[in-house]
């Protein structure tokens, strides 16, 4: 077969190259390990720096049109061109890795990944970007419209079939898995990061953004109602760049009197994320929605014992290699913190099963199934 695969969002600006530009990467390097027969077209844009390179002799680079951004400006022409040029190359299949990506012209046979539904379920967030009903109605319709759609988790699996009115055979679940890099690193890297950084001490971590269904507000809240000594000797790290967000985070810590105990590190890069991930004497993600959540593979596979919400995806990424509680339980929150932090049998436990529960996801997995949903859907489009 020929395959297709958008991979646009590998080019982004270094420090942005994160989560769909992290699975896309991931996915293609993977797929280049157990696929040595179908012959793989990148799809990358000829005006942006690509260095994501050709992993086989089956892959190659195209880079020779220019699709345009999706904006309000170059709507109409995504529309017309994109398809003209997919019909022009004649794949069997070409995957969107990236659900708002695809053009509601069918023109190839479209595998495209959901990630989650964030802008439909909290709606109210985004109200102050204009163009979000145009898109989200766009990739409404597209993914209606696709031969095929991969979830990345069984949480979001049903959020299509109840918000997108999808039938549950057009889906598939792939899940993810932690970046290779992921994992134990010597006490001196740990060191050097945390001088990077400021922190001194012990800390709890915290990894995602600031936006209200990542319930910041809520660790902010458990934080502060910590024994005085456990907070004192646990400061709060938060890493990722400040968003629009964060003039109200600032504004919490404030209220709840954490100005001195709170680190916010900014954007952190992949190598020193790991380095704090490690050095952490717990992760926490408090968030009421997922579509994966893939932080939480990247702590336990740096041995880090996790604390996390047990809302939407979260339960079947993590298991039992976790202490998951009601994200809106802030009394909740702030005992299973202390719990891990003075229960040294219960951190190596989660610790343990943390290892054991990452190493259950890979990208071989994730490729293998990917590549099953190419086969699938030629078999289909061939009968």
């Amino acid at each position: 077969m020929r395959i297709g695969i958008d991979a646009r969002s590998t080019q982004v600006v270094k420090e942005r190259y994160r989560g769909i530009g992290r699975y896309t990467l991931n996915l293609i390097n993977a797929l280049a390990k157990v696929d040595g027969s179908n012959q793989y077209h990148l799809y990358v844009n000829g005006f942006r720096p690509c260095d994501i390179g050709t992993p086989a002799d089956n892959f190659c680079l195209d880079s020779g049109v220019a699709w345009p951004f999706l904006s309000k400006n170059r709507f109409l022409e995504w529309q017309v061109r994109v398809p003209t040029d997919l019909r022009a190359r004649k794949f069997d299949v070409f995957h969107f890795t990236f659900s708002q990506n695809v053009p509601l012209l069918k023109s190839s046979h479209v595998v495209v990944t959901v990630h989650d539904l964030i802008s439909i379920i909290f709606r109210e967030h985004y109200r102050h970007n204009k163009l979000r009903p145009l898109f989200d109605w766009m990739w409404t319709r597209a993914t209606r419209g696709a031969d095929k759609i991969i979830a990345v988790s069984e949480s979001t699996k049903r959020d299509i079939i109840e918000y997108l009115d999808v039938p549950e055979d057009k889906i598939k679940v792939v899940y993810e898995a932690a970046d290779p890099i992921y994992g134990p690193v010597a006490d001196d890297e740990v060191e050097s990061a945390k001088r990077r950084f400021k922190i001194d001490g012990s800390y709890i971590m915290y990894v995602g953004g600031m936006d209200p269904r990542k319930n910041l507000k809520g660790l902010l809240d458990a934080y502060g109602r910590l024994p005085a000594d456990l907070s004192r000797e646990h400061k709060l790290v938060v890493t990722g760049r400040p968003d629009q967000w964060y003039p109200g985070i600032e504004k919490l810590i404030t209220k709840f009197g954490l100005e001195e105990r709170v680190v916010f590190t900014g954007f952190v890069p992949d190598e020193m994320l790991v380095a704090l991930y490690n050095g952490a004497s717990v992760f926490v993600l408090p968030s009421l929605y997922e579509g994966f959540g893939l932080p939480l593979l990247e702590a336990m596979s740096c041995g880090t014992p996790v604390v996390c919400s047990n809302a939407a995806s979260i339960p079947e990424v993590v298991g039992d290699a976790a202490l998951m509680v009601d994200p809106r339980d802030i009394d909740g929150l702030a005992t299973a913190i202390e719990r891990v932090l003075t229960d040294s049998d219960l951190r190596e436990g989660l610790r343990e099963k943390g290892f054991k529960r990452a190493k259950s996801f890979s990208w071989e997995k994730t490729a293998r199934g990917t590549l099953a949903v190419y086969e699938e859907v030629g078999r289909e489009c061939r009968a």
